[in-house]
């Protein structure tokens, strides 16, 4: 699935924001833009802020 240039969108202006909509996803904004990502790797993740660190991790390996 795409869900923009992850490239562009990390950067010191964005934040990652990890939503509960019944399942995990997050969402990247920059300057007020959103990148939406299927989040199905973390749905087995309990904790957020493990899938939090994987998600940022994997921003900035890209």
């Amino acid at each position: 699935m795409q869900c923009g240039p992850l490239s562009e969108a990390c950067d010191l202006l964005g934040k990652l924001d990890l939503k509960k909509n019944g399942l995990w996803g997050w969402t990247i904004y920059r300057l007020g833009q959103p990148y939406r990502r299927s989040a199905q790797l973390y749905l087995s993740m309990e904790r957020a802020d493990e899938a939090l660190v994987l998600a940022m991790n994997e921003l900035r390996s890209s």
